[in-house]
């Protein structure tokens, strides 16, 4: 079980950058030295990172608003309404 929760209180740009460092979008662009067995593979940016932290936290509202629903008769009709944008 992965702990979601941080104890970052910070709003504004701070804030979001501590929440960035700390969830490993951003970081140094180091890398260990690749051996000549390893396949070189393309590195991904910070951007590419964040728009998957974004993602992320969107699909995890989703699932969130999902959960709520009483019966498999309201699950249905959120999921509809997820599905024609609606929420």
């Amino acid at each position: 079980m992965r702990n979601t929760e941080f104890g970052l209180q910070e709003s504004g740009v701070l804030g979001l950058l501590a929440m960035l460092t700390t969830h490993g979008i951003l970081r140094s662009g180091r890398r260990a030295p690749v051996t000549k067995a390893a396949p070189k593979t393309a590195s991904r940016g910070w951007l590419d990172r964040f728009d998957t932290w974004l993602w992320r936290q969107e699909l995890r509202r989703f699932e969130a608003y999902l959960a709520q629903s009483d019966d498999l008769f309201d699950l249905e009709r959120r999921q509809r309404a997820l599905e024609r944008g609606l929420r």
